[in-house]
């Protein structure tokens, strides 16, 4: 373990980790000549946090470098601030990077990371990128969500904003974090045998700022690590971050639930076709009859949270979006019974809002359009489109994406959902975003501000998420995005991942996307599409990783109800081992023939768990190598589905592994262990 300490003494003083293009010179070439302050403030949770200061003489350009060392992870982040203290506009600044350093290297990288997520089998899929001398590799998100992918897996661009960087045969090595929750970039470049160059920021700065103006940076994260495989690291990665990073309530981090979602509801009866809802199989129907209907089944099954998704708005969804108003039909009482009903029961409750698309006809698209951001309209008439369904395209062409860069929306907005959780007694609320951002903010920038409105509604969304907790310090935000495409370092501080992906078609897909998340960060959940997986052990455990949704028409005459009793209690019973260590038992593949098996180990607790999912066409039997076992303890195995137990010591289990048989194909088994006192 390196002292975090003295390292920042020794790289950061001499040479600023960040950079960026001043008046057309590289700022490494000039800001030894600048005005050096530093002070330190001592903090509770983590020890030190260091402010290094660097003013231009003339043109009074002070640029504010916070850093907080985490000594108990050997970690350090930082945000860079730049500010105009001068009383004239700056010059241009362009390309900042809010890292920009050089790593000693005598030998040969590899970067493991995870894809972003798109709607595919391949979300958060497993990389490896070699890096010798001579090569680069490049990697962002796709458009302005942070851990947005592409939609096919010939389309796959983005990644997950967290990367392993492993010093070859060298058992150590570094993971980068990035914390930016719109358009982000990283390159990685090992261009001598010497070093290796490591930079990170927006995607693209052009911009000068005004008198008194103040901007920042992505936050950066780099935390070292030593061990004999990458998977060390990537566990130091997820203690640091559920540690540090996952909000807490009383005191403790906050962990994800077991809801149960109304969107699939599939007995709701059915309005005529909507033009409006091509490609969707959501319901807009919901009443508050077939809602108090839902609660009631969630508490017979021990559900801990009731779940209301989009349509329950003025107008449904999508075209309600910038309406956030309870719909009068369907709910004549409007709010007053389902809430009391969900008092009665002592249910959780969730709410759905996607607070920044607005669409034509709502209420915020006509009483408030000096709030939006939108394409003139003879960029709208020309405009091409990806997506396939019509929804979307008539959407691309005519809605509004509101401004939280804009000081008065982000205070209605605030307003309005603090002013919903306080009168509905909302647990969680769940802030969604269906549209790719970055176009919008493109196009509102002038030549010469390129990337401030990014920049202003990122700072927005963040100064949004802290007041609504600084207001309700028991509120849980789930940041969803369309399939969990805004996961980073900034917003996994201040909420929760209740729905891994939105590739929900089957187990095996799903299995991966569980799979490739969890290498890096803990503590999620998710459903199935129920139209194509019948309710059953083996899906629904295909994404258990602290939480689960469940997505199957509780109010079908043949649902299982014993069977979905138990898998809840089994949640709740295991739940704090997600949050320990992941290892992967099996490598990643999508095949119908292998198993696919990993295992959550809490070495605090002496507990784990094991999953082993035999796919369709998989062999009867599997041994698994299990990791985190000691050796000189003795161990009791509990086979959980069977119920049967066996002791064995920590040597054998190391020496001859873990064997699991399943007579039937496709299912999944689940294997409890724990040190025997």
């Amino acid at each position: 373990m390196i002292s975090i300490s003295k390292w920042v003494d020794d790289n950061f003083r001499k040479d600023p980790p960040f950079s960026f293009l001043y008046q057309d010179e590289y700022s490494k070439k000039f800001m030894d000549s600048w005005v050096f302050t530093e002070e330190s403030v001592h903090l509770d949770h983590s020890g030190v946090k260091k402010i290094f200061s660097y003013k231009d003489p003339e043109t009074k350009l002070k640029i504010i470098n916070e850093i907080v060392l985490y000594e108990d992870y050997s970690a350090v982040e930082w945000v860079v601030y730049l500010k105009n203290e001068g009383k004239k506009t700056t010059p241009i600044l362009e390309n900042i990077s809010a890292i920009d350093m050089e790593f000693p290297s005598t030998g040969e990288y590899n970067i493991h990371r995870s894809n972003g997520s798109g709607t595919s089998t391949a979300d958060f899929a497993t990389t490896i990128n070699p890096l010798s001398k001579g090569m680069n590799l490049a990697a962002s998100c796709q458009g302005g969500r942070s851990s947005g992918g592409g939609h096919t897996p010939a389309q796959l661009g983005g990644s997950l904003p967290f990367f392993n960087l492993e010093k070859v045969g060298e058992d150590k090595g570094m993971i980068l974090g990035i914390g930016w929750t719109g358009q982000w970039k990283a390159d990685f470049e090992h261009h001598t045998e010497e070093a290796l160059r490591v930079q990170a920021g927006m995607e693209f700065t052009y911009l000068k700022l005004y008198p008194g103006e103040q901007i920042r940076t992505p936050k950066i994260l780099l935390l070292f690590w030593q061990g004999p495989d990458t998977q060390t690291g990537n566990n130091q990665l997820r203690r640091f971050i559920y540690n540090h990073k996952t909000p807490k309530i009383d005191g403790k981090p906050v962990e994800a639930g077991i809801g149960a979602c109304d969107w699939f509801q599939t007995s709701y009866p059915q309005t005529p076709p909507n033009p409006f809802r091509t490609g969707y199989d959501g319901r807009n129907d919901i009443t508050e009859e077939n809602q108090i209907q839902l609660a009631h089944r969630c508490k017979e099954l021990g559900i801990e949270y009731y779940w209301l998704d989009a349509g329950w708005h003025e107008r449904g969804f999508p075209m309600g979006n910038g309406s956030w108003f309870l719909k009068k039909e369907g709910f004549p009482n409007g709010w007053k019974n389902l809430i009391s009903t969900l008092r009665e029961l002592d249910l959780k409750f969730i709410l759905w809002f996607a607070p920044e698309r607005v669409c034509p006809g709502s209420q915020l698209w006509e009483e408030h359009p000096e709030w939006l951001l939108r394409f003139p309209k003879r960029v709208r008439e020309k405009f091409t489109f990806e997506f396939s369904y019509r929804t979307f395209g008539y959407l691309y062409r005519n809605y509004g994406i509101l401004d939280l860069g804009n000081e008065e929306a982000r205070k209605w907005l605030t307003d309005h959902i603090s002013n919903m959780v306080t009168d509905l007694g909302m647990d969680m609320f769940r802030h969604d975003i269906n549209v790719d951002l970055l176009p919008f903010w493109k196009n509102a920038d002038s030549m010469y501000r390129q990337g401030i409105t990014e920049i202003r509604h990122i700072e927005g969304l963040y100064a949004f998420y802290d007041e609504l907790l600084e207001r309700h310090p028991n509120l849980i935000i789930d940041c969803v995005s369309a399939g969990n495409r805004r996961i980073d370092l900034e917003t996994i501080s201040r909420s929760v991942r209740m729905w891994t992906s939105d590739y929900t078609l089957e187990p095996i897909g799903v299995q991966c996307v569980t799979y490739g998340l969890n290498l890096f960060i803990p503590g999620h959940a998710g459903g199935l599409y129920p139209k194509n997986n019948p309710f059953s052990k083996y899906a629904f455990r295909s994404n258990l990783s602290g939480g689960a949704v469940f997505t199957w028409d509780l109010n079908d005459k043949d649902f299982p109800d014993d069977l979905a009793r138990k898998l809840v209690d089994e949640i709740k019973r295991y739940r704090p081992l997600f949050y320990g260590d992941f290892w992967p038992l099996t490598p990643y593949s999508l095949s119908s023939r292998v198993w696919m098996a990993w295992q959550f180990d809490r070495p605090d607790m002496g507990k784990g768990l094991v999953f082993a999912f035999r796919r369709p066409k998989a062999e009867r039997e599997i041994k698994l190598l299990l990791r985190g076992i000691e050796e000189d303890r003795q161990y009791e195995i509990h086979f959980v589905d069977q119920d049967t137990r066996i002791r064995i010591k920590g040597k054998e289990l190391l020496e001859k592994g873990l064997v699991i048989e399943e007579d039937n194909a496709p299912e999944s088994s689940l294997v409890a262990y724990e040190i025997v006192k």
